[in-house]
């Protein structure tokens, strides 16, 4: 062999074995530490030797690992859901990591808050902020929650998002395994998407009180005007949250407001107060009123009311004969007494009062549209005191109910006072 191939052979056989002994010692060994190796065997075909011995030092790595086991949770308005983090140090050394938060959706709200029980389960007593840079030395670990918010009227079917990053400090991109089986170094920066996806806790519809046709609430088989007026109260649990009113005449949808735009009819969406003027007139016959209201989750509550008859305004007349209670009754002792009637449609009525002998003693007018005068049941109460304010003695008197020279009806209400 040659002395050039013998040189040859003996300078790759070292760098073989300094290359495998560098390996095998920074698999293990924690950055900055100086490694010496005594000496390498040197090989060639004819005779083995032994190098000076060889000096070296562990390089410095930096990197981190940021984890979440949870990147989707489910929220409630206005309520939070926390992600738990977990940031491990995985270089040779201590760094030094800040935090950036961005992306969260409109009116939705984010914030950090430290695992100060460094279990990843958020406790209501934990509320320290994290700083914005933290400290930490080589394998540690800090805990956190990334605290993500709901509106308090977002929509349910909405999902709210926002971005967690992590700088370190020191930027080298390297990075290597330990014989331990840890990644040293690795990743200077890391982030995370998380969401929160709205459920539905609002299981609630709206309810509606006060339901009045014409001013008056109705009951099946009531007489209605053809000329509808609609009022109702109409409020949900949570405030300013009525999305949606609907009103339907026979199954068919005669109006329909929401938030956006109430199309005429009057909403306090702090009150509840609705009104509707329902247009166009009724045409006579049989119909089934419905009045539908929802809020924003989507629940829907309604009333009906059926059958409700509406006549022709040709066709004034009362329906049934007219009722007086209590009958007798007793002025002195303060009661009154209701005259009660059902008319087929609006009209002027004029109500007469005689006595025994046949004079005037109470006369009383009630135009269409008003009480006494409204398509439909009416009541109208007498005190027993006449138009010349006199409490009128006991004895029978007769009350009539007239449209125009036209009696619909008569009653005998009796004054009944012990004395």
């Amino acid at each position: 062999m040659s002395k050039h191939s013998f040189c040859t052979s003996l300078v790759l056989t070292l760098f073989y074995l300094l290359f495998t002994s560098l390996a095998a010692f920074a698999v293990g060994t924690v950055a900055g530490t100086g490694i010496t190796v005594p000496s390498a065997e040197v090989r060639s075909d004819t005779n083995i030797g032994y190098s000076n011995p060889l000096s070296f030092t562990v390089s410095q790595d930096h990197g981190m690992t940021l984890i979440t086991p949870e990147v989707m949770g489910t929220v409630s308005p206005n309520q939070t859901y926390y992600f738990p983090f977990t940031l491990t140090n995985v270089g040779n050394g201590s760094d030094i990591y800040s935090f950036e938060l961005s992306g969260t959706k409109d009116k939705w709200s984010s914030t950090l808050i430290k695992d100060d029980n460094a279990n990843g389960i958020y406790d209501p007593t934990e509320n320290t902020p994290v700083p914005s840079s933290i400290p930490l030395s080589e394998d540690a670990t800090y805990k956190l929650f990334l605290a993500l918010t709901a509106p308090q009227f977002a929509v349910t079917t909405e999902t709210g998002y926002t971005t967690l990053k992590v700088l370190d400090q020191v930027n080298d991109g390297s990075g290597y395994y330990g014989a331990n089986g840890v990644f040293y170094g690795g990743p200077d920066s890391d982030s995370s998407l998380v969401q929160a996806k709205l459920i539905n806790p609002d299981v609630t519809p709206p309810t509606i009180s006060k339901l009045m046709l014409n001013d008056r609430k109705r009951f099946p088989n009531d007489i209605v005007s053809s000329h509808l007026k609609v009022s109702a109260n109409i409020i949900d649990d949570i405030p300013r949250n009525v999305d949606k009113i609907e009103i339907w005449i026979n199954d068919s949808l005669k109006y329909q407001g929401t938030a956006a735009d109430w199309k005429g009819a009057y909403y306090n969406i702090d009150t509840g107060d609705f009104e509707l003027d329902l247009t166009p007139p009724l045409d006579p016959g049989t119909y089934t009123f419905k009045i539908i209201a929802g809020d924003k989750s989507g629940n829907l509550v309604n009333e009906v009311i059926a059958p409700l008859y509406v006549f022709s305004a040709d066709d004034q007349r009362m329906i049934g004969p007219p009722v007086n209670f209590p009958n007798p009754f007793s002025p002195l002792s303060g009661q009154k007494t209701s005259i009660a009637y059902t008319l087929t449609t609006d009209c002027n009525i004029t109500i007469y009062i005689f006595d025994i002998r046949g004079a005037t003693v109470w006369k009383r007018s009630y135009l269409a549209f008003e009480e006494g005068g409204k398509a439909g049941y009416n009541e109208i109460i007498w005190n027993g005191i006449s138009d010349f304010r006199e409490v009128l003695g006991n004895g029978i008197y007769i009350a009539k109910i007239t449209v125009g020279q036209k009696v619909f009806g008569t009653v005998k209400p009796a004054i009944l006072d012990h004395q």
